[in-house]
């Protein structure tokens, strides 16, 4: 099983963006801190588009559309260049979910071209909600056996005055992740834990809780999460470090 696996220093949200159609705009897909709603970039109609930005220099090993609205059958590329010239050309693979994720080796990159072909689209408009393209952060020891993995339904259940139960919310579920650590070596403290304070509770990431399994297994355990524990960290024995209790919840 491949070990866990983050963007988050995401170049996409250093970007400069443009798109060819904006019925909303394409900024829409750049996280920011303590946003209280997600809105998408749209266009006008499911003509072929283009969008994409310029960043400054930064080596990407993934790609992410999160909350796209691209049929099964849609293509979706993205080319990335290094000063205008071609570096890399990704056909990202649909896996039946609205997110499509593309892995690569690790390719320097200061601009991103993303081209999407779905012309018989029913919605008569394209969208996503967010990009991510950046380094992955992989740690060389993975989290603990007995990962708590929820799927929370946005319900709340209200006992009426004759005693039937009303349940009111939009019935979605949301993704939620509590993990443990044992051992964190020294260098995996550096990786894991410095990213997690420097993006902090406020900034949505992309996580792979099971990357490159394939299939459910792995679509089901991918999502654009927010930290919602504090990081702390034990000495547990000399050069190794343990955590208590860290917690992803979808954004």
């Amino acid at each position: 099983m491949a070990n866990m696996r983050l963007i988050v220093d995401n170049a996409w949200d250093n970007a400069i963006l443009s798109a060819d159609q904006e019925a909303m705009p394409i900024t829409n897909t750049q996280g920011r801190k303590g946003v209280l709603r997600e809105y998408p970039w749209r266009s006008t109609d499911t003509t072929a588009q283009a969008v994409g930005g310029v960043f400054p220099q930064a080596d990407i090993e993934g790609i992410v559309i999160s909350r796209a609205n691209f049929t099964q059958a849609a293509t979706v590329t993205a080319v990335l260049k290094l000063s205008t010239a071609t570096v890399d050309t990704i056909v990202m693979v649909p896996n039946g979910t609205d997110t499509w994720v593309a892995w690569i080796a690790p390719t320097t990159a200061d601009e991103i071209e993303i081209t999407i072909d779905d012309t018989a689209n029913p919605a008569e408009y394209l969208q996503f909600v967010q990009c991510f393209a950046g380094p992955k952060v992989e740690v060389n020891y993975n989290y603990d056996l007995g990962m708590k993995f929820t799927k929370l339904q946005d319900v709340e259940h209200i006992r009426t005055a004759g005693q039937s139960l009303r349940s009111q919310g939009t019935g979605l579920t949301h993704k939620n992740a509590k993990l443990n650590f044992s051992y964190i070596p020294e260098v995996d403290r550096l990786i894991f834990v410095d990213a997690m304070e420097w993006r902090g509770q406020s900034w949505p990431f992309f996580v792979s809780l099971l990357p490159n399994t394939g299939g459910r297994l792995e679509t089901d355990h991918q999502f654009v999460a927010k930290l919602v524990s504090d990081v702390s960290y034990d000495l547990s024995s000399q050069n190794f470090w343990s955590t208590p209790t860290i917690e992803f919840a979808e954004a």
